[in-house]
């Protein structure tokens, strides 16, 4: 999963992801939280990767993830439970807080595509792919701006018998 992102097509990112999609590794990006076109981000962009929007808990598009015909599909990304391990005086602590972003929508896809490729050591990434696609509920979304995927996935629809 890769969370960051930077303004514009940067070629060399691009052909790094498609030099990892050679060797068999998916790359599963964020689509980033500017609420803009995602094509005008990289990784977001990169064709090899697979870009991830953020959904609220109403199964609607978040109002902050970036959208448009890059990103391939759409996972929780509002108010997720995650964990920041720190450093207080010397001591390591961890703390649980809830995060918002496109950040937290790409390991949850990353995730499932990881179990698909571990159930399925024989697929191709373009199958891994389709498998993500065919999981995802479509049309089950609301609020999304126009030409953008509609493919919302969540791990507990997640079927790994399919």
């Amino acid at each position: 999963s890769i969370s960051l992102g930077a303004v514009g097509y940067l070629l060399p990112v691009c052909q790094a992801i498609a030099g990892a999609a050679e060797t068999k590794l998916l790359s599963v990006v964020a689509a980033g939280n500017d609420g803009i076109e995602a094509a005008g981000y990289t990784p977001a962009a990169c064709a090899e990767a697979v870009t991830v929007g953020a959904t609220t808990e109403e199964d609607a598009c978040a109002s902050f993830s970036n959208y448009g015909p890059c990103v391939d599909i759409w996972a929780p990304g509002v108010r997720i439970n995650s964990t920041k391990s720190l450093d207080l005086k010397g001591k390591q602590t961890s703390l649980t807080m809830e995060l918002t972003g496109t950040s937290m929508a790409a390991p949850h896809v990353a995730a499932i595509a990881g179990n698909i490729m571990a159930l399925n050591p024989g697929f191709t990434l373009a199958q891994v792919r389709a498998t993500l696609y065919s999981q995802g509920r479509a049309g089950s979304l609301s609020g999304c701006r126009a030409n953008g995927g509609d493919r919302d996935l969540f791990a507990q629809q997640y079927d790994p018998s399919q």
